[in-house]
């Protein structure tokens, strides 16, 4: 598989993964402009195994905020945090495709880890470059890199 494959393969199981119908990687773009359904909080809290308050730290938004938006799952969220909802969504497939199975992939996101400077790879997803180095890490894994 081309590099641009996995990637359009990983940013559509990540959209499938929260719900998101799309068939292409443009459709994601789009989804993420108007803003996800509220509704994708709970999708995603649930494959992670996260409370509110955690996702509330990684997407930067008070806690009462999620919980005004969770009562109507039908609403949209803001771009900025449908981006960032799909951010982890896009890292847990990652972290399945590189661990072998999801059960694997939640522990190892939730677990601090050495090749990260012992942080826990959740805790580095609320920028940008914490997410590159949590990428980083999974690569080195899948690709069997061990330094």
């Amino acid at each position: 598989m081309a590099y641009n494959d996995e990637v359009a393969s990983d940013v559509l199981n990540a959209a499938h993964a929260l719900g998101i119908e799309a068939e292409r990687e443009s459709d994601v773009i789009n989804h993420i402009r108007q803003g996800f359904p509220a509704r994708t909080l709970e999708a995603l809290e649930a494959r992670l195994g996260l409370s509110q308050a955690d996702v509330a730290g990684i997407l930067h938004v008070p806690e009462r905020t999620l919980t005004r938006r969770r009562s109507k799952p039908d609403a949209r969220l803001p771009v900025d945090e449908s981006d960032r909802v799909f951010r982890l969504a896009r890292i847990l497939n990652l972290a399945i495709d590189a661990l072998g199975d999801e059960g694997r992939a939640k522990v190892w996101l939730h677990s601090a880890n050495v090749s990260l400077g012992g942080a826990i790879p959740l805790r580095m997803l609320d920028t940008e470059p914490g997410v590159r180095s949590v990428e980083d890490a999974l690569g080195r894994i899948a690709y069997g890199i061990f330094a």
